[in-house]
């Protein structure tokens, strides 16, 4: 009896230890992502080595300017990363690295645009303090994400909206994992979609 209880009690603290790390800060990319100079830097070493978000990383890598000049440590973002799927979707082969490797003055405009798109400087959240209905101002030029958070067969999910949103040409996407990715002070969380960039 005493051995069947024990082997409970290992259970559930394996379990606990899951549910921590789920929702745990990247420590090992936060700590990397400090030893940049710029936050577009941090945000490219956070990335390192998440394979799902490795198109994301080229695009800010490549980016000529994100829209924030703030230092990662004096930087408190939340950066919204698509997916290597959802940015497949959204730029069919070989769009997207058509535009990551342009040199042409328009293109790098646009790839600027989509990074920002994605990047809010509202503050720093993990996906336990998004709250719903929260506005996020991100760094291009008018344009904010609305959050929204809902509990579905007791799991949170948490959805971003970005302008332009309607029922027959949706503009949102799905939180997924992996989420809560230290960069320095700021925060990211993949998405299921690219957020559309709606020109103002």
């Amino acid at each position: 009896m005493a051995r069947t209880v024990y082997l409970v009690a290992l259970a559930l603290v394996a379990l606990a230890a899951v549910a921590s790390a789920q929702d745990a800060p990247d420590v090992t990319a936060q700590n990397h992502a400090c030893k940049a100079t710029t936050m577009q830097q941090a945000i490219v070493d956070a990335l390192r080595g998440k394979k799902d978000l490795s198109e994301f990383r080229r695009m800010v890598a490549a980016a000529t300017d994100i829209g924030t000049t703030q230092t990662p440590t004096a930087a408190t973002l939340t950066v919204f990363a698509p997916t290597n799927a959802a940015l497949a979707r959204a730029f069919p082969a070989p769009a997207l690295n058509n535009l990551i490797t342009s040199t042409a003055a328009a293109d790098r405009t646009r790839l600027n645009d989509i990074v920002r798109t994605h990047i809010t400087n509202t503050g720093a959240f993990t996906t336990k303090t998004l709250t719903n209905n929260q506005a996020l101002t991100t760094l291009a030029t008018s344009t904010q994400l609305t959050v929204h958070v809902a509990t579905t067969a007791g799991r949170r999910v948490v959805t971003v909206t970005g302008p332009g949103n309607t029922p027959n040409n949706p503009n949102t996407a799905t939180v997924v994992k992996p989420n809560n990715i230290r960069a320095c002070n700021s925060y990211i969380h993949a998405i299921s979609e690219a957020i559309r960039v709606v020109t103002v």
